[in-house]
């Protein structure tokens, strides 16, 4: 490492960690160098340098950091470097000759001490300085300019800064902490809302693979990129090997991605003869799918003849190349005369049809440019820019809330306990200024909350300025921003304060951020501002991050609206700014800051803020637990105040109803008394009663209807609001002009608007909800078009909603001279759609007339993962109905007295349920019957048929048109209308019985002498066994002692010992009982365990007595522990011991064993565990074995030669074309036919693998040789583990359409073709023979001699003379006959090598001569048939019964050209039989989901049955 030169180091400065390995090995190398080999003095002397540029580096880097600590860290390092290399090379540009400097020893290179702040004297940079920070631009350059400061480090020096800042605004050479932004002259913007899509260029290109194979994928040519990208899913599918960088990319808004991997890429054209190599980097996703919107050709214009580049370019489709600036000039060719363009659209005069721009490139014509406004969507994509609605999440949540049933946990958080505590501590209230003052619920001591909390006032002052730009931008935004905060300081919510009082080091201290919420639509607050207690510091923790979250103390708003319903006169009024009227503890204000200036061009101002702020995780539990403190503190002075507190308040809304003006009246009077203590102010007041509004001024009335959402969201979907001019709830749609929403993003946002909380839209909500399953379930992109049935289902959807007209449901369900009230519920499911609920209020008066009214309503949609049973989705109903109607009940109890609660089902199957005794049903139902008897019990069951049913509206769902004219829905059944209705007994039903049962009370018996470890049945490894138990044991010993606890974080050898031998013991008490009763009796044991002599130890565990009492060997080998044979722990120690030996033999694994247990015939349970281990197995694996099968009819039966015959192909063979000096060479093949009874063989020379060659091959067989009428072949898939050089005969094989082709051409000649399993060369033992024959003969004939076609050919017709002349047997058994049965006796009567016989006599009946030849081929059939056959009679091998192989069965594939260790593991799918019933041929699954045949020599079954 050379340190004369600074700029070797810079890579490696970059890095403070490797900087300080580098120093870290050079001082080691420096230790172990020898003297003797490199000089000392140098080393020192390089040492010494490295030390001091690093040194310097540390120095330059803490002032970068100091000055843009928002800069990203590799540029600090890279600037910190670059001053530092600067410096070293001045101080190194000193003349050769002077090797040494002396430097005076007064004086110093740098101060000890850091200068003090110009500004405000505080021994801290200028550039950190809070006051600085504060001041406008102009303030701090003026005060650059009079201290006569450097503008760049801000720092005083009289030489060139060494610095080299630029401004990140304005790129100028200023420190940007001094930019002033430059007056701009007014521009008048314009917008147009369009509708238009723009279509990006496209092209298909074929992209060649590794392995040969084409692929065409989709390019978008985009002229704006200076390289070209590739996604990694296709570079992985090419098969390329992509090369390592380092790039950084700079995207659109100046985004940097580091890119690291590139590929070369050769691109093919699809309609031209063009080719062009390109440099593509790796992303994992370039776009979305292009087009956004598939859209129809029928309106565009395109030129005729026109070739297209991509033939789908109006189909989305996934961009998998991008071609950049680099490419796209390069194939862009010069443009035609457009003239043919017009005449394409002249063509059709309709204004519809529109043309469009064509690029003409080496890859086609490309279409690109704006398409017709019917053709567009409503959407933007961008490269490199991908956006997510984080609303959309808020959307989805706040609407499933809303239909959720609120339920109260018993269960106490500590969180919660700990909220409410500090809380009850803290809470003060001044009745003298009427005003609350809390503390904020922190997690940590307010002393000790900036060592976690960190530093936020750089963040929270980079989020100020970019609100001031959006202020810019909105200058009525800004000025309602202004008043707001205006209004906030002068009422003395917040306090302006000097920041230099901070010691933002040292002092607890945390600045929110803050942004407005803008509510237009409001006539009284339309900007209101909240503040961001999320916001991570520099140390990744935010306020909120240190706050508790206290617990909900109000009611649900469906508890509120319930309450709302059952008295006839009514008031609404609101909490004026509720947070604000609560004070903060002072000391905790110091949290609670905010930047604030009215004009960019003043001082920011620093505003402490002295109440509870929005934003805050606490502030909500604050502000409704100081009401509710209220209301606990003066409920005996207030009572009617008190229970509107507590009951009918949501959030910072009273919605309070009575009986009479008069208690209203006294309702009003007294909650505003009561909230004076406490210091709210109650506004916005409405009410049904004159006499209450009239002492209320106009200017806090109000007049227009009231939302029930309390969020900042506007309904723009479909909504309940309730209408103050007709006392009712209004359910109604906008009707809007927006565009029906299209996507997956825009409907789940769409319906996620829904607001319903009592469930009067239940039936139109369950089909919204059903519509949202299943764009889950087709897993479609966010802005993907819906497929065309789910398309048509929305816009169905869509348009019944837009024509639904508003629907108005009477607040007071009219309870006026009341004589029964009785709560009626209602459950149904659809075993397609949901299921849910409903409950009515029925009211019979004095005089028998009865009123019904949908009280609230709650569905859920049925389970996509868990497919259920209609009777179980039934049972969930009714869980739900349980809930439900529990929780009305609870709260109308409050005001009124219900008499009946009946509660119906139209299932007998879950009344059956119900009535049954838990403990005889399965787990599932039995829990929810549980839960329906805990929640209902003291309610009615009975029976409804699904007709008069209303809850089957929402199990099946309503279009919205069709809600508002469903009697069965707005007042249930028509039957309950009449006071005379009695509602029907739940008839006798059978109780149900399930064997499945459980109990439900469990009574737990201790006995010592019997252990109890069942659960570590489930784990099959004996070393997670010990853990396990070890941890538990653990936990007894330190719940048994608190003085001695162990607490280690790992486990000692004692311990595991411990457990072990506890789990032995355990063992030997469930199969050796015997023998423990017996040593316990003191009584002599019986059976193998005799002659050991065993005794029981100090913990009850049997031991070996034996002989080595007097070895001088541990305890523990001389009294090994007995194992249990059968044992299941005993088999997974042999295993342990058998893995931990490096899978070892028998007698290995028994000794290690043996070191501290003892099996009896330990050697047989060791060789039965070790014959079942896989990894073994597969090295020594032994094929499955079956009785050799009996031969095939056409083997044995008589038939003329080559009838029946077999096929197969043998080569390569190298031939040459010609006899010329160096001819070319080629492969040739040889097609092997031979005959099943004969063993006849005949060879065919095929020049290629085309299938047009072997059909010639096989006419020319037939020709010569007779037309045959079964043909067996095997599939060649022997030929996929062979060789490379194989490969082109096993794609004939294997190839569908050379099949087909044969198969065509065999059913045409009358030929029936088999085909044998996959390697499976036993099935075609004559052909595989006749090929080994033809080489053996072969081989040693032409050696390596390169013949021609001819030559060969006459070869290959020599040696099939001389294989079919090859003996049979015998033709006689006379000792002097010499002659033997050969095949060629039935092709031509002899043998094909015989010489001719001389003519000795001269046959003058020609007939005669006919007749004899005619015999003596029927003698060679009867020694065929009589002898031949005998011979065929004994098996060779395979002499023994197997049992078959069973379906489901694990086997391993044998593959003779792979180690044993890669043979793929399968199942056993189906059995293929013979006549005999053995089944010598399988089906096996893989693990890639594919099929095969295989012959069970292939196949090895593992021993694990």
């Amino acid at each position: 490492m050379s340190t004369e030169n600074i700029s070797e180091l810079t890579g490696l400065v970059r890095k403070r960690g490797a900087v300080k390995g580098a120093i870290t090995k050079f001082c080691n190398y420096f230790q172990e160098v020898n003297p003797s080999e490199v000089s000392t003095h140098i080393l020192q002397i390089k040492e010494e340098r490295l030390r001091e540029t690093f040194k310097k580096y540390e120095e330059l880097n803490l002032e970068v950091c100091a000055l843009d600590p928002e800069a990203d860290d590799s540029d600090k390092r890279a600037l910190a470097l670059e001053n530092a290399e600067k410096q070293q090379v001045q101080q190194t540009t000193i003349p050769k000759a002077t090797h040494m400097v002396t430097v005076p020893a007064g004086t110093t290179s740098m101060k000890s001490s850091t200068p003090a702040c110009v500004l405000c004297k505080l021994p801290h940079k200028l550039f950190t300085c809070p006051k600085f920070l504060l001041l406008s631009a102009a303030d701090r350059l003026k005060l650059i300019t009079d201290k006569k400061l450097c503008k760049i480090c801000l720092n005083s020096h009289t030489k060139k800064c060494r610095f080299f800042f630029k401004c990140d605004i304005c790129k100028e050479k200023h420190n940007k902490l001094i930019h002033q932004d430059k007056p701009q002259s007014p521009v008048t913007l314009f917008t147009e809302s369009s509708n238009k899509q723009t279509l990006l260029p496209t092209a298909r290109v074929k992209i060649i693979a590794s392995n040969g194979t084409e692929y065409h994928v989709k390019a978008l040519l985009d002229s704006g990129s200076q390289v070209s990208f590739i996604t990694k899913e296709l570079v992985d599918l090419l098969g390329l090997q992509p090369k390592s960088i380092s790039t950084p990319v700079v995207g659109i808004c100046n985004n940097i991605n580091n890119l690291n991997e590139r590929v070369n890429v050769k691109l093919h054209s699809l309609v031209k003869d063009f080719t062009i190599s390109t440099t593509c980097y790796l992303l994992d996703s370039i776009a979305s799918k292009l087009p956004q919107k598939r859209f129809s050709l029928e309106n565009l214009a395109l030129p005729p003849n026109i070739e297209l580049a991509d033939q789908d370019f109006n189909i989305p489709s996934v961009i998998h190349v991008l071609l950049g600036a680099d490419i796209f000039f390069q194939v862009l060719l010069p443009s035609e005369p457009s003239a043919s363009l017009h005449e394409a659209a002249g063509e059709n005069t309709s204004t519809s049809v529109s043309a469009v721009p064509v690029l003409r490139t080496q890859f086609g014509d490309v279409i690109a440019g704006s398409l017709p406004a019917t053709q567009g969507a409503h959407q933007v994509t961008s490269l490199f820019c991908k956006t997510c609605d984080n609303t959309l999440n808020n959307t989805l949540s706040d609407f499933f809330k809303a239909e959720s049933i609120p339920e109260h946990f018993s269960e106490s958080l500590t969180e919660y306990d700990a909220c409410e505590k500090i809380f009850r501590d803290t809470v003060k209230l001044d009745t003298q200024n009427n005003k609350f003052e809390v503390t904020l619920p922190l997690k940590l001591p307010l002393e000790s909350i900036n060592e976690s909390l960190g530093n936020s006032f750089h963040l929270a002052l980079k989020r100020f300025n970019n609100l001031e730009q959006r202020f810019q931008k909105d200058a009525s935004v800004h000025q309602l921003y202004k008043d707001f905060i205006h209004d906030y300081v002068d009422q003395g919510h917040g306090t302006v304060v000097d920041i230099s009082q901070y010691d933002i080091s040292k002092d607890p201290v945390y600045f929110l951020p803050h942004h407005p919420v803008i509510r237009l639509d409001k006539k009284t607050t339309k900007c209101r501002v909240v503040f961001d207690g999320s916001m991570k510091t520099n140390k990744k923790v935010s306020l909120n991050d240190l706050l508790l979250n206290g617990p909900v103390v109000q009611n649900e708003l469906l508890d509120i609206l319930l309450l709302f319903r059952v008295d006839e006169y009514i008031f609404i009024t609101d909490i004026k700014s509720m947070f604000r009227q609560i004070s903060l503890n002072p000391m905790h204000r110091v949290l609670q800051n905010i930047l604030w200036r009215d004009c960019p061009s003043d001082n920011i101002q620093c505003i402490q803020l002295n109440t509870v702020s929005y934003g805050l995780k606490s502030s909500s539990f604050l502000a409704t637990r100081c009401l509710k403190e209220l209301a606990m503190r003066y409920k005996d002075q207030f009572p009617l105040a008190a229970f509107i507190i507590e009951n009918s308040i949501y959030v910072d809304d009273a919605l309070v109803s009575q009986s009479s003006p008069e208690l209203l009246q006294q309702s009003k009077q007294q909650l505003c008394s009561l909230l004076e203590i406490g210091g709210f102010k109650l506004h916005k007041w409405f009410s049904n009663c004159p006499e209450l509004l009239s002492e209320v001024p106009k200017s806090q009335q109000h007049f227009d209807d009231i939302e029930l959402q309390k969020n900042d969201a506007f309904l723009k979907t479909l909504g309940i609001h309730y209408d103050i001019n007709t006392d009712s709830f209004m359910l109604s749609s906008p009707n809007d002009d927006n565009l029906m929403p299209a996507t997956k993003r825009e409907i789940l946002s769409y319906i996620g608007k829904f607001y319903d909380p009592l469930g009067f839209a239940g039936p139109v909500v369950v089909t919204a909800k059903v519509i949202m399953q299943r764009l889950w379930q087709a897993q479609i992109a966010w802005d993907e078009q819906l497929p065309e049935h789910l398309l048509n289902n929305w816009e169905d959807f869509y348009k019944s909603l837009r024509k639904m007209s508003p629907i108005h449901l009477p607040r007071y369900v009219n309870l006026n001279n009341a004589r029964t009230i009785e709560l009626i519920g209602f459950a149904d499911a659809s075993s397609s759609t949901a299921y849910g609920c409903c409950v009515y209020l029925r009211v019979i008066d004095i005089i028998d007339n009865v009123k019904v009214s949908l009280l609230c309503s709650k569905s859920r949609v049925n389970p996509l993962k868990q497919s259920m049973t209609v009777p179980r989705l039934e049972l969930n109903a009714a869980v739900l109905l349980a809930k439900l109607i529990s929780r009305v009940h609870s709260m109308l109890q409050l005001k009124l007295k219900i008499n009946n609660v009946i509660l119906h089902s139209d299932s007998q199957i879950v009344l059956a349920w119900i009535k049954t005794n838990i403990n005889t049903l399965n787990a599932y139902v039995a829990n929810r019957v549980k839960v329906i008897l805990q929640l209902a019990q003291s309610y009615i069951w009975t029976y409804i048929d699904s007709e008069n049913n209303p809850a089957d509206c929402l199990s099946r769902g309503i279009l919205p048109h069709e809600l508002q004219n469903h009697n069965l829905w707005w007042s249930g059944p028509k039957a309950i209308h009449s006071s005379e209705y009695i509602f029907p007994v739940l008839p006798d039903l059978p109780e149900v019985e399930d064997s499945s049962a459980f109990p439900s009370a469990m009574v737990c018996t201790a006995d010592d002498s019997n252990l109890c470890l069942d659960f570590l049945d489930k784990f099959s490894d004996i070393t997670k066994m010990k853990r396990i138990l070890a941890y538990v044991l653990r936990f007894i010993q330190n719940a048994r002692s608190r003085s001695h606890r162990n607490t280690s974080d790992y486990l000692t050898s004692k311990e595991l010992n411990d457990s072990l031998l506890l789990i032995v013991k355990g063992e030997q008490q469930k199969y050796l009982q015997d023998t423990i009763r017996d040593l316990k009796a003191c009584k002599t044991t019986k059976g193998n365990l005799k002659q050991l002599c065993p005794f029981l130890d100090v913990n009850g565990i049997i031991r070996v007595g034996g002989r080595l009492e007097n070895a001088s060997i541990p305890f523990s080998h001389k009294h090994q522990v007995v194992l249990p044979r059968e044992s299941r722990i005993t088999h997974l120690i042999i295993q342990h011991e058998h893995i931990k030996n490096l899978h070892a033999g028998q007698r290995l694994v028994l000794s290690a064993i043996n070191q501290k247990f003892w099996i009896v015939h330990g050697i047989n349970e060791v060789k039965k565990v070790i014959y079942k281990c896989i990894i073994c197995f597969k090295l020594k694996a032994q094929t499955a074995k079956q009785l050799m099968g009996s031969l095939p009819h056409d083997r044995v039966n008589v038939s003329r030669p080559f009838q029946k015959i077999g096929l197969d192909f043998a080569g390569p063979i190298m031939i040459k074309q010609s006899r010329i000096r160096k001819s070319l060479e080629t492969k040739a093949y040889v097609c092997v036919f031979v005959c099943f009874a004969t063993k006849a063989i005949h060879l065919e020379l095929a020049s290629d693998l085309r299938t047009a060659t072997f059909l010639a091959c096989f006419k020319r067989f037939i020709s010569r040789r007779g037309l045959p009428t079964d043909v067996y072949s095997d599939n060649a898939s022997t030929f996929k583990c062979a060789s490379s050089q194989l490969t082109e005969l096993y794609k004939l094989q294997n190839c569908k359409t050379h099949q087909k082709e044969v198969h065509d051409f065999s059913s045409q000649q009358g030929i029936n073709f088999h085909f044998l399993p996959c390697y499976s060369p036993i099935f075609a033992g004559l052909a595989e023979a006749g090929v080994k024959s033809m080489k053996f003969h072969l081989k040693r004939v032409v050696q390596k001699s390169l013949l021609t076609y001819e030559e060969m050919n006459t070869v290959l017709c020599q040696i099939e003379a001389i294989l079919n002349s090859r003996p049979l047997m015998p033709l006689s058994n006379d000792k002097t006959d010499f002659a033997c049965l050969t095949p060629g006796h039935f092709l031509i009567g002899s043998a094909l090598n015989t010489y001719p016989e001389q003519d000795v006599q001269d046959l003058r009946n020609k007939l005669q001569f006919w007749k004899v030849c005619t015999q003596i081929r029927n003698s060679f059939w009867k020694v065929w048939n009589k002898q031949y056959l005998n011979i065929l009679q004994t098996r060779n091998k395979w002499t023994n019964v197997h049992p078959n192989i069973n379906v489901d069965s694990l086997v391993i594939l044998k593959e003779d050209n792979t180690a044993p260790m890669f043979w793929p593991m399968a199942r056993i799918t189906n059995v293929f039989p013979g006549s005999d019933n053995k089944v010598r041929v399988v089906e096996v699954q893989t693990a890639n989901g594919h099929k095969h045949r295989r012959s069970i020599t292939k196949v090895c079954p593992l021993p694990i049955e």
